[in-house]
């Protein structure tokens, strides 16, 4: 699922949405979710209930596979190096 000249892949169109379409795409389902599940029990730790919900659910949000190019790949190699 390379691009194609022209063609931008799924990861591509994600990357490329505005705010709100990316957050509405990426965050926001199981983001609302767990909010309406802290509403409803009310723990005694809010926050913490809510990472660990957004955690265990959070294959709930299909993204498509990151497409990697060479060059993105050897800059990282250089840096691991460095440090």
């Amino acid at each position: 699922m390379d691009s194609i000249e022209g063609q931008d892949t799924e990861w591509e169109k994600i990357q490329k949405m505005n705010d709100a379409d990316y957050l509405m795409r990426t965050v926001l389902p199981v983001l609302y979710q767990g909010m309406r599940i802290v509403d409803l029990e009310r723990p005694s730790a809010p926050l913490e209930y809510l990472s660990l919900y957004l955690l265990k659910h959070q294959d709930m949000v299909k993204l498509p596979p990151k497409a990697f190019s060479a060059q993105g790949d050897e800059g990282n190699e250089e840096k691991s190096k460095q440090q």
